[in-house]
């Protein structure tokens, strides 16, 4: 039934899933369903399920909006529902390129894939006119559905819907389950196989939806030492159409659910090592590929200006040097990623640098760097994000960052459960499985990922820092290079922090046996300076480490950014 505007103005939901999806849409939509009205409908007949495919009309839109499906389906959506036009929620999925992941997603939750609209069209002749051909093989597989198939005794495509698709078996229709529709017109086999296997597919969508408590509980009733062997998915499409099997453990850090990972290491004894398919048909190991998925690029920026920039330059009105990390960050930044809750709205950031600029200044032909940095980001910013009602100003994290009060202050509880989980991957990773690891050691500072990651990753194997790739660079040789493009010096000081500052740890640590293994293989770069200046030998006769001075004293003095 259609409703006027000012009652749907009231749905919070509705407004939510008709907003620009963020990392966080789930998380507030798994609050807001319990207290929301689930038979909710638009003016136009449309449902809540119909709006979530509407809105993901990018990979990432994707991975946020995910997990509603799976949690409107557990609040109990209809999901035959059909608006005025006679779409479905997987017609919608087609118009709105919302790609082969979500139409997954849809016919698993018991959205009929071969319906037909007022216009006669089934979501896949949509599909097939918008070139849409991975979403068009997915619908093909989803046929008429798990309850047609069962209604017909279809036994073949049944046992392929729920043992290879992963079909909602717990369906009801006019007041009677789909497993009661069953008994009397399936083999005894067949019975038994649905029956034990709606356990597993029960637990795979809650994994899918987010619910970590209810991931936990319904472990407590599954065998786990078959959890792991059971919960994948053997016909994944990856982005670029391959199919490939792929565990839950890699769906779940694909959409981010990082505590439900962590439910699924801890318990299930999901595999961090199992060698998964990637995009162009490489095979590397799942903590690998991981890094991306796991380790958000916001934190990554943050990381990128706390960790590698002097803060004292952000308010310095005399040194140039602000406008060149600056234009590092945004050239390599996602700056569309700026409206997630961690990472505040533009307008903020832009009055903030005001209220604190010395205007005058930007007359001065010499000290130029603040209005560079305001057209930098009024040119690459999309300013109508700035309206978006999920997004909200929080200008106290970047005043925390402006006063150099305890970083700590700005750490977000999602980003803190990222890396936990990371570290939780790490801990139980074979490091010597990275395939290509100059390029992998390489590809993490390319991405702005924190410099966390790679002290992560060397402390778990030391040859990472002085591995070389084909031209002969260690990743210190190739970091400095990039930075060199950008000719400032303090951009180059930076850089090469990248690498240094985890040579250094090991120097005030007192770890002389890592050194040597460092100096025997040929790495030049030990006795590097900190951000202040400070030598290697400095720094560990600061620290009272005579074995570490003793050592240091032996190379010689080298420092190629100083």
């Amino acid at each position: 039934m259609a409703v006027n505007g000012e009652v749907a103005e009231k749905c919070t939901l509705q407004r939510l899933l008709s907003s620009t999806p963020t990392p966080q849409t789930w998380k507030i939509a798994r609050g807001l369903i319990v207290d929301s009205d689930i038979t909710w409908r638009g003016d136009s007949g449309e449902t809540l399920l119909h709006l979530v495919p509407s809105c993901a009309q990018t990979s990432s839109y994707v991975d946020y909006l995910l997990p509603v499906v799976y949690q409107l389906a557990d609040a109990g959506v209809d999901v035959d529902a059909v608006d005025i036009d006679g779409n479905t929620a997987l017609h919608v999925c087609a118009m709105c390129h919302a790609g082969h992941r979500m139409a997954a997603a849809l016919a698993r939750i018991g959205v009929v894939a071969d319906s037909r609209n007022n216009a006669g069209q089934t979501p896949a002749d949509i599909a097939r006119q918008l070139d849409q051909q991975s979403v068009v093989a997915v619908l093909n597989e989803a046929a008429s559905g798990l309850w047609a198939a069962v209604r017909d005794s279809n036994q073949e495509t049944i046992s392929r819907l729920i043992e290879l698709l992963w079909f909602r078996v717990d369906l009801r229709r006019d007041g009677k389950s789909l497993l009661a529709t069953a008994r009397g017109r399936l083999s005894d086999s067949l019975m038994r196989t649905l029956t034990e296997r709606s356990q597993y597919v029960r637990l795979m969508h809650t994994a899918l939806s987010g619910g970590v408590d209810e991931v936990r509980h319904q472990l407590q009733y599954c065998d786990c030492r078959a959890v792991a062997h059971q919960l994948r998915d053997a016909r994944y499409r990856l982005d670029d159409g391959t199919i490939t099997e792929w565990p839950l453990l890699a769906q779940v850090l694909q959409l981010r659910l990082t505590d439900v990972a962590r439910v699924l290491m801890e318990f299930a004894g999901c595999d961090v090592n199992e060698s998964i398919a990637v995009d162009g048909g490489r095979r590397i190991p799942l903590f690998q590929w991981a890094v991306d998925p796991v380790v958000q690029s916001d934190i990554a920026i943050f990381e990128v200006i706390l960790e590698r920039a002097d803060v004292s330059l952000i308010v310095d009105p005399v040194v140039q040097s602000d406008i060149a990390i600056f234009e590092v960050i945004l050239d390599r930044a996602d700056v569309s990623l700026i409206v997630d809750p961690v990472v505040q709205s533009d307008i903020a950031i832009l009055e903030l640098i005001l209220d604190r600029a010395d205007v005058s200044l930007i007359v001065d032909p010499v000290v130029q760097s603040d209005i560079a940095i305001f057209e930098v980001i009024l040119e690459r910013a999309d300013v109508s994000l700035i309206v978006d009602p999920v997004v909200q100003s929080d200008i106290a994290i970047f005043e925390v960052i402006l006063d150099r009060a305890d970083v700590s202050l700005i750490v977000d509880a999602v980003v803190q459960s990222d890396i936990a989980v990371f570290e939780l991957i790490l801990d139980r990773a074979d490091v010597s499985l990275i395939v290509d690891p100059a390029e992998f050691v390489y590809s993490l500072w390319q991405q702005r990922h924190p410099a966390l990651l790679f002290d992560r990753f060397a402390a778990r194997d030391l040859s990472l820092v002085s591995m070389r790739d084909h031209r002969g660079r260690t990743i210190r040789d190739r970091v400095l290079l990039d930075s060199l493009e950008y000719g400032a010096t303090d951009v180059m000081k930076i850089g090469v922090l990248y690498v240094d500052e985890f040579v250094l740890n090991l120097v005030t640590t007192g770890k002389v046996s890592c050194l040597e293994r460092l100096m025997m293989s040929g790495y030049e770069n030990i006795n590097v300076f900190d951000r202040a200046g400070k030598s290697a030998s400095k720094l560990a006769a600061d620290a009272k480490v005579s074995s570490v001075v003793d050592f240091l004293d032996k190379l010689p003095h080298f420092q190629v950014s100083s």
